[in-house]
C-alpha cells in the first residue's frame, strides 16, 4: 500500500511541477496506463489484505473492490487519453496556466477514490470520500466562471452535510460493534441492534448524498454540467460508484439481523425517488450536460434498487455498463461543446449534417444508456425488472413506467440535436483520434459485455462466481 500511495504522490508531484500542458497530459495518461496494470495485477495475484507501515490504514482487496477498481481503471484510461487532446483545444487555452493544479488534482482525486474503494475500515472510507470531495471541488471550479464557482460551493456544502450524516451514523455503529469498524470483521451484537437501526438512515443518506441519490442529489447536475469534460466523466463514471459501495457493504452487514427490510426500504425509497426526479428533469432539460447528469441520478437509483432487492448480478453489470457508457457520453458531450460552443440543447441542431461521426456516436451512446440491445444495460435492467417482479409487482410496474418516461425524454432531446439544419458552418471540423477513439472503445466494451453475458450463456450465479461474489 505504501508503494501505491507513493506512486500517486509521485505522479501528482510530476504534474504539479511540470509547466508544460502537453507533458502534464501525458503524465496523466501514463498514470492511467499504470493504474490499469496495477488493477489487473490485483486480479491475478489476489492479495486480500494490504497493510501499511506508515499509515493506520488497511486495504481489503476483496472481489467487489477489485471489480469496482477495474471499472474505474477502464474509465480512467479512456479519460486520460481523451484529456491529452482536450487540454490543447482552443477553448481551453485561457486555462492552460492552471494545468499543474488541474492534473495534480486529477491524480489525487483518483487516488482518493481508490483508497475509498479499497479501505476496509468504514471510518477511513469516510475520510477518503471527504478527501475526494475537496480534490474534485478544485476540478469543478477549474474554469472559474460564476456558474462553476456556484456549482463548486453547492457541491462542497451539500456533500459535506451529507458526509456529516454518514459520520454520525458511523459513530452510532461503533456502539453496536464495540469499537470495531473493519467491515471484514464487524459482528453486530444482537442486544445493540437499536443503535444499528438508528445508524442505518444516517449512513445510507450520508453516503447516498455523495452517490447522487434523490432527494440529496441537488449538487450533481450543477457539478457535472459545469466541470471540464474529463472531470464530468470521472465524477459520473467513478466517483458515484465509490460512494455507492459503502452503502452496499452496510446493507450486507444487516443480513441475518432482522434489519434487512428496514435498510432495503430506505434504499428503495431513495432509488425510486431518483428515477422520479430523473423522469421529470430529463424531459425538461435545456442543457445536454445536465441531461446526462440527471441520467446519472437515474442510474444510481437503479443501482440502489438492485441492491435493495438483492439483485447482485444486475447491480454488478449495471455499475460497469453505466460507467462505460456514461463516460463515453460525457466525452462525446465535450466534443459537441467544442463544435457548437454551447451546452444549450435548443442551440444544437443538424449534428448529423455538420459532423456525421459525432452524431452517430452520440445517438449510439444515448441508445446504449437507454438500455437498447446490444448493450449491457439491457441485460442489467432486465435482471432488476425480474427481481422487482418477484419482490413487489406494483414496484415493478412503477419501475418500467419511470424508465419509459426517461427514455422518451432522452430520445426527444437526442433527435432535436441530431436532426434539422445546422446553425453553424463548420462542416470541415475534424477531431483528433484522441477525441473519438476512447468513446468508440468504451461503447464497444459495453457491447462486448452484452454478448459475453447473453450469448455465452452466463447466468446470475456464473457472474457472481466469476467475480468471487459479494
Amino acid at each position: 500500500m505504501d508503494i501505491f500511495i507513493a506512486v500517486i504522490v509521485l505522479f501528482a508531484a510530476l504534474a504539479w511541477f511540470n509547466k508544460s500542458v502537453k507533458a502534464s497530459g501525458r503524465i496523466f495518461f501514463v498514470f492511467g496506463i499504470l493504474h490499469l496494470a496495477a488493477v489487473l495485477w490485483m486480479f491475478i495475484a489476489k492479495p486480500l489484505a494490504i497493510g501499511s507501515l506508515f499509515l493506520p490504514v488497511g486495504l481489503w482487496a476483496d472481489p467487489l473492490s477489485c471489480y469496482a477498481l477495474l471499472v474505474e481503471s477502464l474509465v480512467l484510461l479512456a479519460v486520460s487519453w481523451y484529456n491529452m487532446d482536450f487540454v490543447l483545444r482552443h477553448e481551453e487555452v485561457p486555462y492552460q496556466k492552471k494545468s499543474p493544479l488541474y492534473h495534480a488534482s486529477l491524480i489525487g482525486f483518483v487516488g482518493a477514490m481508490d483508497l475509498a474503494i479499497l479501505s476496509d475500515n468504514l471510518g477511513m472510507v469516510w475520510v477518503f470520500i471527504e478527501l475526494s470531495t475537496l480534490l474534485s471541488a478544485l476540478l469543478i471550479a477549474h474554469h472559474g466562471s460564476a456558474n462553476s464557482l456556484e456549482a463548486t460551493w453547492k457541491y462542497v456544502f451539500i456533500c459535506s452535510v451529507g458526509i456529516a450524516f454518514a459520520f454520525a451514523g458511523i459513530v452510532l455503529l461503533l456502539i453496536a460493534t464495540d469499537g470495531e469498524l473493519n467491515m471484514s470483521c464487524i459482528k453486530l451484537a444482537k442486544d445493540k441492534l437499536f443503535a444499528v437501526k438508528i445508524a442505518l438512515p444516517f449512513m445510507i443518506i450520508g453516503f447516498g448524498t455523495k452517490a447522487g441519490l434523490a432527494p440529496v442529489h441537488n449538487w450533481l447536475p450543477d457539478a457535472h454540467s459545469e466541470a471540464p469534460t474529463p472531470v464530468s466523466a470521472l465524477l459520473s463514471a467513478s466517483l458515484l460508484n465509490s460512494a455507492m459501495l459503502p452503502i452496499v457493504r452496510i446493507l450486507h452487514l444487516t443480513e441475518g439481523t432482522g434489519l434487512e427490510n428496514f435498510a432495503a426500504t430506505i434504499l428503495l425509497t431513495m432509488g425510486f425517488l431518483s428515477l422520479a426526479v430523473a423522469a421529470v428533469f430529463i424531459s425538461h432539460a435545456y442543457n445536454f450536460k445536465r441531461m446526462l447528469a440527471y441520467s446519472s441520478v437515474e442510474n444510481m437509483g437503479i443501482l440502489a434498487i438492485a441492491a435493495a432487492v438483492n439483485c447482485k448480478a444486475g447491480f454488478l453489470l449495471h455499475m460497469a455498463g453505466h460507467s462505460l457508457i456514461k463516460c463515453a457520453l460525457f466525452l462525446t458531450a465535450g466534443n459537441i461543446l467544442s463544435l457548437y460552443g454551447t451546452k444549450l440543447i435548443k442551440d444544437v441542431s443538424g449534428m448529423v449534417r455538420l459532423h456525421k461521426g459525432l452524431a452517430y456516436l452520440f445517438m449510439i451512446g444515448i441508445l446504449a444508456i437507454m438500455g437498447f440491445v446490444p448493450f449491457i444495460l439491457f441485460v442489467s435492467e432486465f435482471m432488476v425488472i425480474a427481481a422487482l417482479f418477484t419482490y413487489n409487482k406494483f414496484l415493478c410496474v412503477l419501475f418500467i413506467v419511470l424508465l419509459t418516461i426517461i427514455m422518451a425524454g432522452l430520445g426527444r432531446n437526442m433527435l432535436s440535436m441530431v436532426r434539422g439544419e445546422s446553425k453553424l458552418n463548420q462542416s470541415g471540423y475534424k477531431f483528433n483520434s484522441g477525441a473519438i477513439a476512447p468513446v468508440v472503445i468504451l461503447l464497444v466494451l459495453a457491447a462486448v459485455l452484452f454478448f459475453a453475458v447473453v450469448y455465452c450463456g452466463i447466468n446470475n450465479k456464473d457472474i457472481l462466481k466469476l467475480l468471487g461474489g459479494f
